[in-house]
């Protein structure tokens, strides 16, 4: 049923009032005895009462029909509206929630009715209330829409991803300010984000870190190094005959080696170390906080020890080894392209006379062409 057609129906008492007023009207020309009325006249009046009250009876069932069909409506609004997808909150100009919708609950994981006169800060995680401080005043600032991304906490303590998309509005019947926020669960999201971030700084088969975040943490560990007037080391490593357990064994067993060593290694390393791979089966390992040599030293060895024992890939004993070449930041290089040509150098030096052995860059036997 249109607003039109809905809007040009007469109310009841509306309908009682202007028939009063018709009667009114014409009392004055209507005869008091109706038996002195010609009958024509009577029957023209009786076809009139009966007009009328069909007239009346129809504008009744009109007016159910329109009933059923606003509280149809209403239905169909507060299903929408309570099981959006989303969340929804109708908050005062302090933050204070009026209304929620079902979904906004459950999101929560608490009643609806528990979030009425709550303030949303209540479910914000504490580090992201700045961020939801900024959201806040941007809205009232500026007037336009704002859109945040934060944590938010569930009642049972578990935290998951949102965003608030903030609009302000103003209430038509008292003039107060207020503002509609959608709370949209975008954890899977956040997932997705948080996995592309690892395809791009780590390695797809070892999930060790790769030259890009090696690179990074790079950065960072030179520029404290060198604030503190401190050393760094950069190790190559290179596993010795690699090629003939691919040749050997297949390009699946070569991967599940790949995998077991990198976990060797990594419970070797300190948690400040970094272990790239940045090639077949090439690693690099940077070490921090090594003034001293006999630190690197002890490192290196512990990782050639780690070889002794052989590995068990698909049933089969492997027996590796490798060779590791050594570079100093800041004696031999202070950046890290360099470093890596001269701890390459170096490990090229070991494997090329006797392998399973470590090289300084610096050591005196050591002869780079």
């Amino acid at each position: 049923m249109t607003k039109k057609k809905i809007g040009s129906l007469i109310r009841p008492d509306d309908l009682r009032r202007q028939a009063e007023e018709i009667v009114r009207r014409k009392a004055p020309h209507l005869s008091e005895n109706l038996d002195t009325l010609s009958p024509e006249k009577q029957r023209q009046l009786l076809h009139e009462l009966q007009v009328h009250q069909i007239e009346l009876t129809m504008q009744n069932e009109s007016l159910r029909q329109i009933q059923e069909e606003l509280e149809l409506s209403k239905s169909r609004y507060f299903n929408l509206y309570d099981l959006a997808p989303v969340g929804y909150f109708t908050q005062n100009k302090e933050g204070l929630i009026l209304e929620a919708n079902l979904t906004a609950g459950s999101l929560l994981g608490v009643e609806r009715s528990a979030l009425v006169k709550k303030l949303l800060t209540s479910f914000i995680f504490r580090e992201d209330q700045d961020i939801y401080y900024h959201h806040r005043r941007k809205l009232f600032e500026t007037g336009a829409a704002q859109v945040c991304d934060l944590r938010l906490l569930k009642k049972d303590g578990s935290l998951f991803w949102a965003r608030l998309e903030s609009t302000i509005v103003q209430n038509s019947i008292n003039g107060n300010i207020l503002y509609y926020t959608v709370i949209i669960d975008i954890a899977e999201r956040k997932q997705m984000e948080h996995k592309l971030e690892e395809m791009a700084s780590h390695d797809f088969l070892t999930g060790l870190p790769n030259r890009a975040l090696l690179l990074d943490r790079f950065t960072m560990a030179a520029a404290l190094a060198h604030r503190n007037k401190s050393r760094l080391a950069l190790m190559s490593l290179d596993l010795d005959k690699f090629k003939s357990i691919n040749d050997t064994f297949s390009h699946d067993a070569g991967d599940q080696v790949l995998k077991v060593v990198s976990t060797r290694l990594t419970g070797i390393i300190r948690a400040s170390d970094t272990l790239a791979r940045v090639g077949g089966d090439e690693f690099i390992l940077l070490l921090l906080e090594t003034s001293h040599a006999e630190d690197t030293v002890t490192i290196a060895q512990k990782i050639l020890d780690s070889f002794t024992d052989p590995l068990s890939i698909n049933g089969h004993n492997i027996h590796l080894s490798t060779s590791i070449g050594i570079a100093i930041y800041p004696e031999d290089a202070e950046d890290l392209e360099t470093l890596i040509k001269k701890s390459d150098a170096a490990m090229y030096y070991a494997k090329g006379h006797g392998r399973n052995q470590f090289k300084f860059f610096g050591d005196s036997d050591v002869q780079v062409g």
